[in-house]
């Protein structure tokens, strides 16, 4: 899939149809084509980042918000997690880095293991 991207856009053309997402400032994007996928990490207001599966077709598959307990920044490589993301998690001690496997299915994330 060839997907378009600007500071604020995001773009495809999936069976004939142009899809365009507009989403305040793009952090990140990354396409699962085995899941009809497109993540897309973004930043609204200033606010904590927000992750978003949209499907091929152009309708949103889920939506995460970060918030101060718990967020995520970027994409991440892992040679064990498939779909791998990298947040935090407010603990004790303060803001603590971690890898997330995020279900591309209902956009659950779950906490793999520290980043460091």
């Amino acid at each position: 899939m060839n997907i378009e991207r600007t500071e604020s856009e995001v773009s495809w053309i999936y069976q004939g149809e142009l899809t365009k997402i507009d989403k305040g400032k793009i952090l990140g994007i990354r396409d699962i084509p085995s899941h009809e996928l497109i993540l897309i990490i973004y930043e609204e207001n200033n606010e904590y980042p927000i992750l978003e599966g949209i499907n091929y077709c152009g309708s949103r598959r889920f939506i995460f918000y970060s918030r101060d307990e718990v967020g995520i920044s970027d994409f991440a490589n892992h040679p064990r997690i498939e779909n791998a993301i990298l947040g935090w998690i407010k603990e004790d001690n303060g803001y603590i880095e971690y890898y997330f496997d995020i279900n591309v299915i209902t956009g659950k994330l779950t906490k793999y293991g520290r980043a460091y």
